[in-house]
């Protein structure tokens, strides 16, 4: 690492990213040359950030002593890169004014967090109000990790604050997506489709499933890669909550014979039935 008396010669080449160094301590150099006084070393060194790449980036951003003033400067320049501005969102050390520059950027991770620390003000308050307290949903996502690892994750679910449930539905396993796209709170079984982790299989069973937040559906139903799936098309149609204008477009890609079945069905709208018997009519008669 650089000290204040490092030759001027090697901070220019540090600032160029000449001298070969892990990646934190990359950026941590060039952090601190961007905020000196020379002016040249300034520009090479806000310039080599710019120019880092994303496996560095996201190195930086997973590791947990990261500090909040590097995921800031990172969360700054790099934001226009989903990987990295979700990685820096989602980091525990993040600061507030990172995830509001983020969210006012179009960042969704940062968006949720920001809108479930509101809400999870707004019920620390009713429960001070009715004498309650709520100081489980204080705690970090990493030390209800440690002490609940006795607990099923239901159980956990339910001592769990909401920011922390979100982090889990954003990062989580298959497990923990099953648990909380179910989650009472909205901002939380919404949070359950941007995790990147999640498969067409499971989008499958969620069509198929009676949720409760009718919005996982029509976000389901905006996914262009989601919804190239005739299975989960289907499943789209024949759930009731689905909107019926998503369910009315997917029935152009029905064959006759699913289209038969559907002019049939007593299980979907009325409309889709008619809408169905409409559209083999028109094909028999070649319109």
């Amino acid at each position: 690492m650089l000290q204040a008396d490092t030759p001027r010669e090697e901070k220019l080449k540090a600032s160029r990213g000449e001298i070969r160094l892990d990646p934190s301590d990359l950026v941590a150099v060039l952090l601190y040359l961007s905020r000196g006084q020379d002016g040249e070393l300034r520009n090479f060194s806000l310039g080599s950030m710019k120019a880092l790449g994303e496996d560095i980036l996201t190195a930086v951003c997973s590791r947990p002593d990261t500090q909040p003033l590097i995921l800031d400067t990172l969360a700054r320049v790099h934001f226009e890169n989903p990987r990295v501005a979700f990685q820096a969102a989602m980091h525990p050390n993040v600061n507030r004014s990172t995830l509001t520059f983020l969210a006012e950027r179009g960042v969704e991770a940062a968006q949720l967090l920001l809108e479930a620390e509101e809400q999870e003000k707004l019920d620390a308050e009713a429960a001070k109000m009715q004498k309650k307290t709520a100081d489980s949903s204080t705690r970090s996502v990493s030390s209800e990790k440690d002490g609940m690892e006795s607990k099923s994750k239901y159980q956990q679910t339910q001592e769990l604050g909401i920011p922390q449930r979100i982090k889990f539905a954003l990062t989580g396993d298959k497990e923990w997506r099953s648990l909380l796209i179910r989650d009472n709170n909205k901002v939380v079984s919404r949070s359950v489709l941007k995790n990147p982790r999640i498969t067409e299989q499971e989008v499958l069973v969620i069509c198929k499933s009676s949720v409760k937040n009718d919005e996982i559906l029509r976000l389901i139903c905006t996914n262009k890669e989601w919804t190239k799936s005739h299975q989960i098309r289907k499943a789209l149609i024949e759930n009731h909550k689905t909107p019926l204008h998503y369910s009315l477009r997917f029935l152009t890609f029905f064959s006759d014979k699913e289209l038969s079945f559907l002019a049939r069905s007593k299980n979907v709208s009325s409309v889709i039935v008619t809408q169905a018997r409409r559209m083999l009519v028109n094909r028999k008669s070649g319109k």
